[in-house]
């Protein structure tokens, strides 16, 4: 009942936008992005000490 119900909501909030309209996808910002989350996320965790450790 869970899935179908969070199924259901999904469809009816996304059926009042029209993907066509989102903004396309740039690889460069993607890239940068995983490099970000990859390297300088990992690197302040370093630094600082990751609390869940």
């Amino acid at each position: 009942m869970g899935i179908s119900l969070k199924s259901n909501t999904s469809r009816r909030v996304s059926s009042g936008h029209d993907i066509d309209k989102f903004e396309k996808l740039k690889p460069k910002v993607i890239q940068v992005e995983d490099d970000m989350l990859g390297y300088d996320i990992r690197e302040l965790l370093t630094n600082f000490g990751n609390p869940y450790e």
